[in-house]
């Protein structure tokens, strides 16, 4: 598994860490009852988009049909797994199969950022799709990656389609937060839950792509990943290390207040996925020194420092996505969240 890969889901044909998932939903498909609508949840970079792809191409390459039971009685579960050689995985990662539309946020101007929103014009194309008979007849799947950012005129598009389905075909949505979705089209959609990778998945994984790798770097990134295999592999390809030497100076460390509104400054001049990634890393390293905090011996009054924490923390990266979504000025609010974390820090290291 190679980090471009990681990066780009229709072309990953791995898909490990999730066994607990999988061996849950996969029997369901022994009968052949493949559910129309699928809801595939999860924090950022765990393998959402991978497992939808790789559903997607068993789907496509016939691998779903209903198997029957053996001698003994025993129906075998499906395989999911795809050849990457195979004719419907070229195609797919080529983005040239006729029975798959892939619905995603659109390009902002720059052509770097994606926009904000799923527009509802994009929603509008799918049951056009879903009218056309397959080219190979068998199923026609869409994947609506960050389903929970699309707007309400298109959440109430997709629940038309999930109210009176076509058959053979299956709507997958992809979303970091299920609460955002109406609870009608939660309702009409088997649900995925996935959660963040272990610790070890996340290790070798990194070894495997780095071999000479540090093993204290190694350690860092697996923390700073905070169960994100995505995370992980844009902290390698951006240099995300050198990211958090500042970050652990400036935000953690004894840097002063000029110096974390310059850094505020710069990170919110430059590509936004460089502050993106610093309030992930800077995310995951507060979440694991709570975590640290959190123990049998914990007073009710230090709880309530750790809710308060958590509590504030959340509402500034509120405001850093309402931020980003507007096209505002992120260097207030990137200096916001320095400050309180630079604080809430200090007392955590405090005791």
């Amino acid at each position: 598994m190679s980090i471009e890969t990681i990066l780009l889901p229709s072309s990953q044909h791995d898909f490990n860490g999730h066994d607990a998932v999988l061996a849950g939903f996969l029997p369901v498909l022994t009968s052949g009852r493949v559910p129309q609508g699928l809801l595939i949840t999860g924090p950022y970079g765990v393998g959402k988009a991978t497992l939808a792809f790789r559903i997607a191409r068993a789907l496509l390459a016939g691998q779903l049909a209903p198997a029957e039971a053996d001698m003994f009685g025993v129906v075998p579960v499906p395989d999911l797994a795809v050849a990457a050689d195979h004719p419907v995985s070229r195609r797919i990662t080529a983005g040239a199969h006729g029975d798959l539309l892939v619905i995603e946020r659109p390009l902002a101007d720059d052509g770097v950022r994606r926009k904000g929103d799923v527009p509802v014009d994009l929603i509008r194309k799918i049951p056009t799709f879903l009218q056309k008979t397959a080219s190979e007849e068998g199923w026609r799947v869409v994947i609506v990656d960050d389903a929970d950012r699309m707007n309400r005129n298109a959440q109430n598009a997709i629940l038309k389609i999930l109210e009176e389905p076509p058959k053979q075909a299956m709507l997958i949505l992809i979303a970091q937060s299920a609460s955002a979705l109406l609870p009608t089209i939660r309702s009409r959609c088997q649900m995925l839950a996935l959660g963040p990778l272990d610790d070890c998945h996340i290790e070798q994984q990194l070894r495997q792509w780095q071999p000479s790798m540090m093993a204290e770097d190694v350690m860092l990134i697996r923390d700073l990943a905070g169960g994100s295999l995505g995370r992980a592999a844009e902290i390698i390809t951006a240099d995300g290390l050198g990211l958090w030497q500042k970050i652990d100076q400036i935000v953690l460390g004894q840097g002063d207040r000029r110096d974390r509104i310059k850094l505020a400054e710069t990170l919110a001049r430059g590509d936004n996925s460089q502050a993106v990634l610093a309030i992930e890393m800077l995310r995951s390293a507060l979440y694991r020194q709570i975590k640290l905090a959190v123990g049998p011996t914990t007073s009710i009054a230090d709880a309530l420092v750790l809710d308060w924490t958590v509590g504030v923390w959340e509402k500034l990266q509120t405001d850093l996505a309402l931020a980003q979504r507007r096209y505002l000025d992120l260097k207030p609010v990137l200096y916001r969240l320095f400050q309180e974390t630079h604080q809430i820090w200090a007392r955590l290291a405090s005791g």
